[in-house]
């Protein structure tokens, strides 16, 4: 668990977004999450979001729909959130 607003920044993937071209993009993640959701993303997993939970709540990270086969590959349990997100519950 971190304190809020202790970032690392992380290269996530980019896809489909209208906000955004396609590609890797830097933006700031939770510290002490943010190597695992940089794997995800290294593994093709497509990140859309995440909170560490800062000792309130679990760590959880939003996942692109079209990521399902790899959360299964890899071994992620999730469970589907507004219909075209995935919610992972990191353990920490």
């Amino acid at each position: 668990m971190c304190n809020w607003g202790t970032d690392k920044i992380i290269y996530v993937i980019r896809r489909n977004n209208n906000l955004t071209s396609d590609g890797w993009h830097p933006v700031a993640v939770d510290f002490c999450i943010a190597d695992e959701v940089q794997q995800m993303n290294n593994r093709g997993i497509i990140t859309t979001g995440c909170c560490c939970g800062h000792g309130k709540r679990p760590p959880e990270v939003l996942v692109s729909l079209e990521s399902k086969e790899l959360l299964d590959k890899f071994g992620y349990l999730y469970e589907i959130y507004e219909d075209r997100t995935l919610l992972v519950n990191l353990k920490k």
